[in-house]
């Protein structure tokens, strides 16, 4: 299973998309980015009282306002649930009665008529609607 979205994914987005990712973003450790001045994927190994971002393996540090996140399910579901006020719905279905394997996630608006093979990009879809 896809854990999170990919840097092809993060780089769809317009500078609009990317400034409001940025604003809802909250930094942890652990986490992962793509630094946009070196368009290097980066494992954010600690945070200092300024904010900075640091990368273990290479000792590189950046900012915050210098990458963009790349989002785990967890972080997508966060966002998602800060947004909406309803319970959020996300279900696995069936939708191909030729193939019974075929399973498509959905989040939130299955009525649209699209899923996802992945549950990771069924919530990137969604998140992409709010930014």
């Amino acid at each position: 299973m896809k854990q999170r979205i990919t840097p092809e994914q993060i780089l769809e987005l317009n500078e609009e998309q990317r400034g409001k990712l940025q604003e809802l973003w909250k930094p942890e450790i652990g986490n992962m980015a793509i630094d946009l001045l070196q368009g290097e994927e980066r494992f954010i190994f600690s945070i200092d009282c300024n904010g900075t971002l640091f990368n273990m393996s290479t000792g590189f540090e950046f900012c915050k306002h210098e990458a963009l996140p790349l989002l785990n399910i967890g972080q997508m579901v966060e966002i998602l649930d800060e947004k909406y006020d309803t319970k959020l719905k996300i279900y696995k279905e069936h939708t191909n009665p030729l193939n019974p394997d075929a399973k498509f996630w959905f989040a939130l608006h299955p009525e649209e008529g699209f899923g996802n093979h992945e549950l990771c990009d069924a919530l990137w879809a969604e998140v992409k609607k709010i930014l």
